[in-house]
């Protein structure tokens, strides 16, 4: 890539990064997890200063019941849409409740975890014992319930002092699995040029990292990324395949996340190989296509960039992946996508995916 093309490269890179942090302050009025504007952080004591939590605590013990905060303490802790504050009330040196707070994460997975009784898992339990106590993520929300069970460990042992390690139940055989697929989903493409290998590949992407790890980029995800930071103890994962989509360009390799990691490209390549013969447009009608795509992107980012729309982000079509939890409308949208995608090479990625269009234009492409 000459120095021309890479310079182009950055500075569509660096236009896509402030209108994206437009829509984020917008929608968290956070970057980087630091409040920006008017909204301010809320502070633990309501004072506007920072406060610890456990000197705050302390000045409640002739009270039967304790309560602390999470926030101040688990702020740098990010679900799948920002982070998930908790109020954990203690009594008699055993927990009482844990209480989610106001937060910016996607209601939909919020209400999810809650209705699972995740917050319930503690209720009872001593101080050590709720620090260890294995609780397990719940399925179809898991970014928000891994948060949601880091936040309230987190909490607990700032109150008692004893802080885990930070790598703490953070590896895990999922973690570890997605994570190799991904690599081999990067790396094989370059070396094997096999249709067998490139299916058992399709196959393996949808179902490990779709599927299984729910791990896509989205808006969503790239928002969130934005206002509140990544924590790589809890986000390794969007890490990488942010990396992917946004550094691999710069090494000669446009489009590489679309067309070798994205779940739902896999996907709808794997319908397209059912048939052999597609319908291929004229050039009138993908220029069309293509113009419909972008100018849907544009008008996604103009509604949210006047603080409107937000919700809009939620129903691109890899949310169809966390099957329990996607809304009927995004389902039903990506099932009539990969019907299409049998008669249409990947309708989705080339004609409608806003995600798509953003980094197309980073990547300085149309």
């Amino acid at each position: 890539m000459r120095y021309r093309q890479i310079l182009t490269h950055i500075l569509h890179l660096l236009t896509c990064l402030l209108l994206l942090t437009a829509v984020a302050v917008n929608k968290n009025g956070k970057v980087c997890g630091y409040s920006i504007g008017n909204r301010d952080m809320v502070a633990l004591a309501g004072s506007g200063a920072e406060a610890d939590v456990a000197d705050v605590a302390s000045e409640m013990l002739a009270a039967d019941t304790v309560v602390i905060s999470s926030i101040g303490i688990a702020d740098k802790v990010i679900g799948y849409a920002g982070t998930t504050p908790v109020e954990i009330s203690i009594a008699n040196g055993r927990i009482v409740s844990v209480t989610p707070l106001d937060n910016d994460e996607s209601p939909r997975f919020m209400r999810s975890v809650v209705e699972s009784g995740l917050f319930e898992r503690w209720n009872g339990l001593t101080l050590d014992e709720a620090v260890n106590v294995d609780v397990d993520a719940v399925s179809g929300a898991t970014y928000t319930s891994t948060a949601a069970i880091k936040t309230v460990r987190l909490t607990i042992s700032h109150y008692v002092k004893s802080q885990p390690s930070p790598l703490e139940g953070v590896f895990s055989w999922k973690l570890i699995i997605t994570l190799l697929v991904i690599v081999c989903s990067v790396m094989l493409p370059m070396f094997f040029h096999s249709r067998v290998a490139r299916l058992v590949q399709l196959a393996v992407n949808v179902a490990v990292i779709g599927l299984w790890s729910h791990s896509f980029i989205s808006m969503s995800l790239i928002v969130n990324a934005i206002s509140n930071g990544l924590d790589l103890t809890t986000g390794i994962i969007p890490a990488v395949l942010l990396l992917i989509g946004f550094v691999m360009p710069f090494f000669g390799k446009p489009g590489h996340y679309c067309n070798h990691v994205c779940p739902l490209g896999s996907l709808q390549e794997l319908a397209g190989a059912v048939k052999k013969h597609k319908w291929q447009p004229s050039p009138g009608v993908l220029k069309w296509l293509n113009g419909f795509r972008e100018a849907l992107w544009i008008a996604l980012l103009l509604v949210m960039a006047v603080g409107a729309g937000f919700d809009l982000m939620d129903y691109e079509a890899f949310s169809a992946f966390m099957l329990d939890q996607a809304s009927p409308v995004v389902i039903v949208m990506a099932c009539a996508f990969l019907v299409l995608a049998v008669f249409v090479p990947r309708p989705y990625c080339r004609f409608v995916c806003p995600t798509g269009s953003l980094m197309k234009f980073a990547q300085s492409e149309r």
